[in-house]
Order: structure tokens, then sequence, then C-alpha cells
């Protein structure tokens, strides 16, 4: 089985330790259309990748670079980042309603329960 991979063009911003900041120019599907200047959906924005290396000292910030991941690594960050999320939202939403039965402090708290979460996510 083939595994597929995304793939970036980027240029390096900022070298920390083993962590190299990574500036992608990141575009919607019709951006590389031919005739993308004839309608507004044409979207390209800039963004910050960080990726971890052990070689971070054989690089140059400037240099040019391509980010490679695999497409499964794609999916597991949506996981982590929408979906996990949600779930815990949901299913504090339910619980809290149940004991508290008031939905502004359930909701309240349900939003609360995600911070723990973020914060781990950016620690990790």
């Amino acid at each position: 089985m083939e595994t597929k991979t995304i793939e970036h063009k980027g240029i390096i911003r900022q070298i920390e330790g083993e962590k190299i900041i990574v500036q992608i120019l990141s575009q919607a599907a019709c951006a590389s259309c031919l005739i993308n200047g004839q309608c507004s959906v044409s979207d390209t924005k800039e963004k910050d990748i960080e990726v971890e290396t052990k070689n971070a000292k054989d690089y140059k910030i400037g240099q040019s670079v391509e980010v490679v991941i695999t497409e499964n690594l794609g999916l597991k960050a949506a996981i982590i980042a929408y979906f996990i999320p949600f779930l815990v939202l949901m299913i504090s939403l339910i619980l809290f309603l149940q004991i508290f039965k008031n939905e502004l402090i359930s909701g309240l708290l349900s939003i609360g329960m995600l911070l723990p979460y973020y914060f781990n996510i950016m620690v990790i």
C-alpha cells in the first residue's frame, strides 16, 4: 500500500534549538486554477509550521525547504484539533445539564473543560 504525502515548499523563518519555524504559502484548491483572477474565491495565506528535527544546526534562516508529511498525520491532526474537543464539549455539556439544570452554568463549565485540553496539547 502506497502512503500518500502532503508537500509544501517553504522558507525557514526561525531556528530554536531542535525546532524550526517554516513559513509556507497555503493555497485553496482554486488558487492554482488558470482563471483564478476571474473569480473572487481565490485564497492564499502564509502559515508558520513548527518542525522538530535533530539536525536543526544544518539549516539556515531564509533557506528554502520542502515540508513533507504523510496524509494520515493530517487526519490525526484534524481528529486531535476538532473531533476530540467536540466530544469533550458535548459530553461535558450533557453531564453538566443533568447535574446543574442550568444552561448558562453548564455551557460555561463545558467551555471551561476545553481549557485544560488545549493547554495540554500546546505543551505536548
